[in-house]
């Protein structure tokens, strides 16, 4: 126990350090409304993981036990420390630059920083399920990160270093189609968003969606006819905050159809769709904190 201890303390160090460079870099490039914006965010979710840490601290205090499988690297403190310290310097210059908190993003935020963060929330996730959410989160503020680089010709060269760079962890995104067609076009189409599993029918789509967390549930109203809905109601009797994590495919929408959706504020996609209309509507669900 005492070893995660010390990683949660340290971890907890850290995501204050990083809110407060984050927010200190919104206002030095206030100027530059967009990437204020993006840095403000980002101090948030420092701030939301600062305190999924102060959770974890509390419920390692009371469990008396936790295993021992990650070692408290000097080396890897060293070199997160060392670039927090720098960026630290640079944002008390009156002239910090975009490139110095490019840099400092991306040497750390996909560093063992965030790798240790999710070895703390799973030593407790087994018998603190609530602690899902902090995995969720960590994912989708790495997401946000890519995004903004994918978003920018200019930014290339940190676009390219990242795509060298580990993921630690993927959205999973749960597709029930009897055919296959629509889950290998997803597959295409949401490669680099999520990894997709595909399930035949709305049996075998229960069982996966009760054995692992989806982002996303997207379902072929067509093919699995009524199969599709009752995958639907018996999803949301046993995980109600699941009902909005549903996209449905249909292909010629009967009132019956509309009334079902228009009730249950269920998004649904008219065959054929757009691609960015689909990734729009999969990216949404994604983005979508809980309440």
């Amino acid at each position: 126990m005492e070893n995660v201890e010390k990683i949660i303390e340290w971890l907890c160090k850290i995501e204050n350090a990083a809110f407060l460079i984050y927010e200190k870099a919104s206002k030095a490039f206030s100027g530059d409304e967009e990437l204020s914006s993006f840095l403000q965010k980002l101090a948030e979710d420092e701030k939301a993981h600062l305190g999924y840490m102060q959770k974890a601290f509390e419920l390692i205090q009371g469990s008396g036990k936790a295993p021992h499988v990650i070692a408290f690297d000097k080396n890897t403190v060293e070199f997160i420390e060392k670039r927090f310290s720098a960026c630290e310097k640079v944002l008390e210059t009156d002239a910090p630059t975009k490139k110095d908190i490019f840099n400092f993003i991306v040497e750390t935020e996909f560093s063992e920083w965030n790798t240790l963060f999710l070895y703390v929330i799973n030593v407790l996730l087994r018998s603190h399920v609530e602690l899902k959410r902090a995995v969720i989160n960590i994912h989708r503020h790495e997401k946000s990160i890519e995004r903004f680089f994918e978003s920018k010709p200019e930014l290339s060269e940190y676009r390219e270093r990242l795509k060298t760079l580990h993921k630690i962890w993927a959205e999973k995104i749960l597709v029930a189609d009897r055919e296959g067609i629509i889950c290998d076009v997803l597959k295409a189409v949401l490669d680099d968003e999520a990894n997709v599993d595909c399930a035949a029918d709305g049996k075998t789509a229960l069982e996966m969606f009760s054995a692992t967390y989806y982002s996303a549930i997207i379902s072929d109203y067509d093919s699995l006819r009524m199969d599709g809905i009752e995958f639907y109601k018996n999803a949301i009797l046993k995980f109600p905050a699941c009902k909005d994590r549903f996209i449905f495919f249909v292909d010629v929408l009967t009132r019956e159809q509309w009334d079902f959706f228009r009730k249950n504020n269920i998004k649904c996609l008219k065959k054929p769709s757009q691609i960015k209309d689909v990734k729009k509507a999969v990216i949404k669900i994604l983005e979508k904190k809980s309440e």
